[in-house]
């Protein structure tokens, strides 16, 4: 079975769509994205969430505390993406999976750790 699981993109502590992947302007939907989370899982059934941290890309973990209260909110599994770049740094914000994107497939040191 395949699961699509909704996506919340985070930037800043609030749900964000890019515009051509350009984080310099953020559209904002959401401007809490626990409560964001628990809807998907409520309402829509949503058997797991995948969040991905803008902020991360570039260094800042300052979604940290917000991934970790997602995660403790909504109780289906959820996907981190976004400067994922060894399991332990998923595991750090309590996600129990990860999404290994081009930082993994670009990187042959970070590749040979997963």
């Amino acid at each position: 079975m395949i699961i699509y699981p909704p996506l919340i993109e985070l930037q800043e502590g609030r749900c964000v769509s890019l515009h051509r992947g350009r984080t310099e302007e953020p559209q904002i939907w959401h401007v809490d994205p626990v409560k964001r989370a628990q809807e998907f899982v409520e309402a829509g059934g949503a058997e797991a969430i995948h969040v991905t941290d803008f902020d991360a890309m570039d260094g800042d973990d300052r979604n940290a505390d917000l991934i970790r209260e997602i995660i403790r909110a909504v109780h289906v599994p959820v996907t981190l993406g976004g400067a994922v770049s060894a399991p332990w740094s998923a595991s750090k914000n309590g996600s129990t999976r990860a999404w290994r994107g081009s930082s993994w497939a670009l990187s042959r040191s970070i590749s040979r750790t997963w």
